[in-house]
């Protein structure tokens, strides 16, 4: 059995998996993952992290001879991933390349920050951009203005507002889309049979053929 872990900047994601699709997936903070359990059984850990180092994983997995292997260690294509490229967006394209061999694929993660990896069919790395996600763009609004408040992520956020946290809201959501969007025109534009995946925490309705996997990244450490 294989312990897959995805820890990013708001939450850990694990899952194990006895196959080629991880099981069912629990979400947790970072102190509330219990290492010890989930490492019962374990052969292997896959682990992406660009949040915390879990040293307790570690040392645990160390103790009971668990080999934890980190994402470029599972790639047979190391030339994919560019020096400095995280390892969260790594694990997303594996996850995408593999389904849909044969195809240049462009890879959409939002979550805390909003990221996009271009890359070919024969494993070229295009680039990609990273921005700031929809928590972030409110939190900034407000810690770097004088008047505009903490605004909740739930609630409405139209095209149209009419209150200020409606406005603000409204701006930061609409923005990500409408900034997804263009970078999805645009890798269409460079890469004509560009397949496009979406993940990430934060539910987005985009336009066009996108397909949404919401656990791509566990998908790419296997």
């Amino acid at each position: 059995m294989i312990l897959l872990a995805d820890i990013g900047n708001t939450c850990v994601k694990l899952s194990r998996s006895e196959g080629s699709t991880p099981g069912e997936v629990v979400r947790t903070g970072y102190d509330g993952a219990d290492w010890a359990q989930w490492l019962d059984g374990a052969d292997e850990v896959h682990l992406s992290c660009v949040g915390p180092q879990p040293d307790a994983l570690f040392r645990l997995a160390a103790a009971r001879n668990i080999k934890v292997r980190r994402v470029r260690e599972l790639a047979s294509h190391p030339t994919l991933f560019p020096e400095g490229l995280g390892e969260d967006r790594c694990a997303a394209i594996r996850g995408a390349r593999r389904r849909a061999p044969g195809r240049d694929v462009l890879v959409v993660d939002c979550g805390t920050c909003l990221t996009t990896d271009l890359v070919t069919a024969d494993g070229r790395h295009l680039g990609g951009i990273i921005s700031p996600g929809l928590r972030l763009r409110l939190e900034s609004m407000h810690e770097h203005t004088a008047a505009l408040p903490q605004v909740s992520l739930e609630g409405e956020a139209p095209l149209w507002a009419f209150t200020t946290d409606e406005a603000m809201r409204g701006g930061a959501m609409n923005g990500l889309r409408f900034e997804t969007e263009g970078y999805i025109r645009e890798a269409r534009k460079k890469c004509r049979d560009v397949k496009v995946f979406y993940t990430g925490g934060l539910p987005m309705a985009l336009e066009g053929d996108v397909e949404v996997c919401p656990n791509l990244v566990l998908e790419g450490l296997l």
